[in-house]
């Protein structure tokens, strides 16, 4: 995915984010929100995108990555 995909991508899943509370998705919806802004290299909002995703979706099979990213990015001072 190149960045200007990202950029658009980051403003549709916001709107789907705000657009559709309650979809049954939104854990996908947030792991590629927080890929998306990691590579615009807006890594503290990829952070809170994929501790989000942990909080909301603990039961999420993509959870346990999201946990990875975030001790990762913790660790890189993000």
């Amino acid at each position: 995915m190149v960045i200007e995909d990202c950029a658009r991508a980051v403003d549709v899943f916001e709107n789907v984010l705000a657009d559709h509370p309650d979809a049954n998705f939104l854990d996908v919806i947030l792991f590629n929100y927080g890929r998306c802004l990691y590579k615009l290299d807006r890594k503290p909002e990829a952070r809170k995108k994929f501790q989000q995703l942990i909080d909301d979706y603990p039961e999420s099979e993509i959870s346990p990555e999201a946990n990875k990213i975030v001790e990762a990015l913790t660790q890189a001072g993000f």
